[in-house]
């Protein structure tokens, strides 16, 4: 588990974190939302004693990441895909993680096999792609089979395949009861890989929620039938709020299909679609950050 009690970081007079608290546990995928600037990464460098907070604590598995012994082995992390010698090979660059945590050259293997750099492994990494240094990065992230696991935008350079994988990968360390941050700028992937979301505004805590019901707060009903102006009144009889669309459906929200559906048959008009609606993540983020988007409702 991550723990964050009013963590706060300052830069002279600008505030990067702004008493953030925040638990982030184990078994699921927690995604770290906002825009750049919002302290997501400030937050991470806390987490991993990188940086030094000005008020507030960042602990790891119940203490600060200092105190942990054998670090490598509980906490791993992706903050720079670049932090690596340009000189050396992926193989060598993860030899000698293992050698200076001793972990076994076995196990250097397995994460390069993991990640699919086994046909570049003896390259230099000075010439590798962008895509190629975040597989790197979270292979050095793996090395010690660690409990606790943080991302900061992960899928950066990566093509359709490769965020694929990820996704894949995060949802499996998940799985295996392991904890997991991941930050993306990628609303679409996020949604599909996140159970959880913790979402920042300028360095303070916008909101700490399941993503499920994030995406529900948004939730409404299309339906369609033949006669709409009779039904909208007793659907709004029955509690709903109810919008007429120009294609002749119905928008509602506050009643749930079912509901809606015996609202229908009590009333004796047919009913051609009962459709649950959710607001996207991208729309639900920015109605929480205040910037204006234009809400677009999917089909769930």
């Amino acid at each position: 588990m991550i723990e964050l009690d009013g963590l706060t970081k300052r830069y002279r007079a600008r505030t990067a974190v702004d008493d953030l608290t925040v638990q982030v546990l184990p078994g699921r995928v927690t995604g770290f939302l906002g825009p750049n600037g919002s302290g997501k990464t400030t937050t991470m460098r806390c987490v991993l004693g990188l940086t030094r907070p000005t008020a507030g604590t960042a602990t790891v598995l119940g203490v600060p990441y200092a105190e942990l012994a054998q670090p490598m082995r509980r906490v791993g992390a992706l903050i720079d895909p670049r932090a690596r010698h340009p000189g050396r090979t992926a193989h060598d660059h993860l030899r000698a993680l293992a050698q200076s945590n001793a972990l076994s050259r076995d196990r250097v293997a397995e994460v390069v096999d993991l990640v699919g750099l086994g046909a570049v492994a003896h390259e230099r990494v000075r010439g590798f792609s962008l895509g190629m240094a975040q597989r790197l990065g979270i292979a050095v992230a793996l090395l010690g089979d660690p409990d606790v696991l943080l991302f900061d935008e992960p899928v950066n350079g990566l093509d359709p395949d490769g965020i694929r994988w990820v996704r894949h990968l995060l949802r499996e360390l998940a799985a295996e009861g392991r904890t997991v941050l991941v930050s993306s700028h990628l609303m679409s992937e996020m949604q599909d890989t996140a159970d959880h979301l913790v979402v920042l505004g300028r360095g303070r805590l916008l909101a700490d929620v399941p993503m499920a019901e994030l995406l529900g707060s948004g939730a409404a009903v299309r339906v369609r039938t033949p006669r709409p102006r009779l039904l909208a009144p007793a659907l709004q009889r029955a509690g709903g709020q109810v919008q007429l669309e120009p294609d002749g459906a119905l928008t509602v929200r506050g009643l749930v299909a079912d509901r809606i559906g015996d609202v229908a048959f009590a009333t004796g008009l047919p009913v051609h679609e009962l459709t649950r609606l959710t607001i996207s993540l991208e729309a639900a983020y920015y109605a929480l950050t205040g910037d204006d988007v234009e809400y677009r409702a999917g089909e769930r």
